[in-house]
């Protein structure tokens, strides 16, 4: 396809495939392999998980990046542009050099047809060959066992957390989910898992594979002050490392632990230094992503229950003295009644919106879902840009807003606020 901007080869994938998510590997990996895009130099993390895989990728990223390495990461879904999803040396790659690769890709698949999303894969996994990484880490989209990333052979693999979401996808309880992810452990490389109450299912998989696994609290963890808080483990050899007086992270410290386990894993030089570094400067759009001003907005693309948690302890943390006002919008696959349930302990005024998509629940669908009665605080909308301007003209000093419920919905309040 001779496509010149970068916009126009998205729009033509989105529309190559007859489906959204194809799960499987022999397409994608067929592709792959008549590019040679799985034989590669450089050690390779492949991160899953429900929740924290953001985090966690961005974490070993930055460890990588201040210990001296050149660094890619491949991440989805973005929040505004296609680029952020694949980044080399932590600064998204120019339309030009997607596209370029997008174009090696086209000519190389012949008449097989890829998903939008077998697309970007293949499109980072194209351009850090080009590019020769010291250091890859690259984010599952989906499960993990049949996710279009799965066609690598990780040095590490990675699970954050294990918890309920895309069911109709993955299964209906953790030991079934937990099975899919677990889908990404290779024989006699690491696998390893931050869940606290890891599924049978997990070890089982590890087992059979015969990866070594490394879980969360029995090989590695942490002790807190409060302060700082110290980091212990183990390397490939089974020896303890300790990393003392470590930075509380601004993302979540659970995913920091993750992070350090998967470097002190991988072979790689540890410097505390770098660590330290990596978790007093590391950010992420959309992770309790904070806007100062007289009225704070914080930016969470937590979409569910778990995710939903995670944020609404942090709130309760941070009492403020007067109301908080939530921006949400959500897909309509989600557990939206028990993730506003959640988010309900905190939160004062409600400004419910519907999105663009199919998948899109209604504000109205939303509002049905929200069990407070008569309460008076509830307002619906057709986007969340028209939500956001409304929060803001009502809110006052000392309120604070939350926007949250999906990625689009943080994508939208960004667009509003000028910040795309």
């Amino acid at each position: 396809m001779p496509a010149k901007t970068l916009d126009a080869w998205l729009s033509w994938m989105e529309e190559l495939h007859p489906k959204k998510w194809d799960l499987g590997l022999e397409r994608v990996k067929a592709v792959a392999t008549r590019l040679d895009l799985l034989s590669r130099d450089g050690t390779l993390f492949l991160v899953a998980g429900t929740n924290g895989k953001g985090s966690a990728v961005a974490l070993i990223e930055a460890i990588a990046r201040n210990s001296g390495f050149r660094t890619g990461t491949a991440t989805s879904p973005h929040i505004v542009r296609f680029n952020e999803r694949i980044a080399v040396n932590d600064e998204a790659v120019a339309d030009e050099v997607i596209c370029d690769s997008l174009q090696r890709i086209d000519q190389a698949r012949g008449d097989i047809s890829l998903t939008y999303f077998e697309f970007g894969t293949l499109a980072a996994l194209d351009i850090f060959k080009q590019l020769a990484l010291d250091v890859v880490v690259l984010e599952v989209g989906l499960g993990g066992r049949l996710d279009a990333m799965n066609i690598v052979e990780p040095d590490v693999s990675v699970v954050t957390t294990i918890d309920l979401d895309h069911q109709d996808w993955l299964g209906e309880d953790r030991e079934q989910i937990g099975r899919e992810k677990a889908g990404i452990f290779r024989r006699s490389r690491p696998a390893v898992v931050g869940d606290l109450n890891v599924p049978q299912s997990v070890e089982t998989v590890a087992a059979t594979v015969g990866a070594r696994l490394v879980v969360r609290d029995k090989q590695f963890g942490c002790r807190r002050s409060e302060d700082s808080w110290d980091f212990w483990g183990l390397d490939t050899n089974s020896g303890k490392v300790m990393l003392n007086d470590l930075p509380y992270p601004h993302l979540h410290l659970d995913n920091a632990i993750v992070a350090i386990q998967a470097w002190v894993q991988s072979r790689l030089p540890l410097n505390a230094d770098s660590v330290r570094a990596s978790l007093a400067g590391t950010r992420l759009p959309g992770r309790y992503q904070l806007i100062e001003g007289d009225i704070p907005v914080i930016l969470d693309v937590a979409h569910n229950p778990q995710a939903v948690a995670y944020l609404t302890e942090r709130l309760a943390s941070c009492p403020i003295e007067g109301s908080t006002h939530a921006v949400v919008a959500m897909y309509a696959d989600k557990d939206c009644a028990a993730i506003l349930s959640t988010l309900d302990k905190v939160v004062d005024y409600w400004y419910l919106a519907g999105m663009a998509e199919a998948r899109g629940e209604s504000a109205d669908g939303l509002k049905a879902r929200l069990s407070v009665g008569d309460r008076s605080g509830i307002k619906t909308y057709d986007r969340v840009g028209t939500a956001y301007r409304d929060v803001m003209m009502n809110a006052s000093k000392g309120d604070r807003v939350v926007v949250s419920g999906s990625f689009v919905a943080v994508a939208e309040a960004l667009e509003a606020m000028g910040a795309t």
